[in-house]
């Protein structure tokens, strides 16, 4: 039997087991300069399809892994006097073989690099630009997306 005045104790979670927060990360692609952030960043998907095959004198339907599937990153950031975002979808437009590397880092709240996940065929696909309004104080959002084919792998 037990003694029930002894008591448990619980090893207790430190602050480095918590779960990351979304506020701090760092984009890094040729042609940005280094000190342009984004406030943004989102779409990152990969998925495998799902090829179902019926099979006959089968009551089931087999579901087989397909094809890789990545999305696209859309990345959000205040419009700059500079043209960055869209010099690079004008260089796309000009150079359709140029792809890049590109490198998305989540960090803790004390600025260490946690996750790190490099986009492999990286390019720019869109630039959209704020709607502009006489009325509003707001900051002028400016929106790129790019596309890339697939991931390089995650390092911790």
């Amino acid at each position: 039997m037990q003694n029930p005045f002894v008591l448990k104790a619980e090893a207790s979670r430190s602050i480095y087991d918590d779960p990351l927060q979304k506020f701090k990360f760092q984009v890094t692609m040729a042609g940005m300069p280094a000190g342009a952030g984004f406030s943004k960043v989102g779409g990152t998907s990969d998925e495998v399809d799902v090829i179902e095959y019926c099979e006959g004198m089968w009551d089931n339907i087999h579901k087989l892994p397909g094809r890789n599937k990545i999305g696209t990153l859309e990345f959000e950031r205040g419009m700059y006097a500079s043209r960055d975002a869209e010099l690079m979808l004008l260089a796309t437009r000009t150079n359709p073989s140029m792809r890049q590397t590109m490198l998305v880092e989540i960090k803790n709240r004390y600025g260490e690099t946690k996750r790190k996940y490099q986009l492999a065929e990286a390019w720019v696909s869109k630039v959209e630009l704020s709607d502009l309004d006489a009325t509003s104080g707001d900051v002028a959002i400016e929106k790129m997306t790019v596309a890339f084919e697939y991931f390089l792998g995650t390092v911790a």
